[in-house]
């Protein structure tokens, strides 16, 4: 559906901009779809860069697992 593709859009965005790709955790779903709703860029980009962060400190924490 459109919310898939527009995800995909995203995380091309953010793959491009040499940021990690991000997914919606559940429990924060419905501030997303309200943001979307709302057309509320600005929060919507704040929350992808924080989402980003979070995933590339996951990442590390598994590269460095790996590495031991």
């Amino acid at each position: 559906g459109n919310g898939r593709t527009g995800r995909i859009l995203v995380n091309r965005g953010l793959l491009e901009a040499g940021l990690a790709p991000v997914v919606i955790p559940f429990e924060r779903r419905a501030v997303y779809l309200s943001m979307l709703a709302d057309g509320d860029a600005e929060g919507l980009a704040d929350m992808f860069r924080a989402l980003s962060h979070d995933e590339e400190e996951r990442i590390a924490v598994f590269a460095e697992a790996a590495q031991k």
